[in-house]
């Protein structure tokens, strides 16, 4: 199926520890996870054990990594549009082979949720649903500069 695929894009979205180990990808794949940093579902800072998750920034150095990008990521931070409180951290991994890219949008303030979207559930629950970029539009984005 790797074969197919023209990159993937996790939202609220972790690497199991045990996959992470077997996993052997056949060629490198774009990647662009988003992530709120206080998501009460999938934490942030992974889940220890071998049957845990890597954190949202390991299961990024791991695609960047298979995807044998060179350096360090580079930081960086969306404009507040002032829609919400939530800000937008972002990590782009440069130099990555045949043209694939590895990029992370961590969300502090943002929970378990679309970002641009409708909250899934009450905040108390889910957390805040960031108003900070629309999702939708950003993925389409990044999936079409790969196709």
């Amino acid at each position: 199926m790797s074969g197919r695929l023209i990159g993937i894009v996790p939202v609220a979205g972790l690497m199991r520890r045990d996959t992470a180990a077997s996993c052997a990808p056949t060629r490198p794949i774009s990647v662009f996870g988003i992530h709120g940093i206080d998501d009460p579902i999938a934490a942030y800072g992974g889940v220890p054990g071998a049957e845990g998750f890597l954190s949202f920034t390991d299961t990024l150095a791991y695609w960047a990594k298979a995807n044998h990008c060179t350096g360090s990521p580079t930081s960086g931070q969306l404009a507040t549009t002032g829609h919400d409180s939530t800000t937008v951290a972002t990590l782009t991994y440069g130099g990555c082979a045949s043209g694939t890219e590895v990029i992370g949008y961590a969300v502090k303030g943002g929970g378990h949720a679309w970002p641009g979207g409708e909250p899934l559930g009450s905040a108390d629950e889910m957390g805040a649903t960031s108003q900070q970029f629309d999702a939708s539009e950003l993925i389409w984005s990044f999936l079409d500069r790969h196709r």
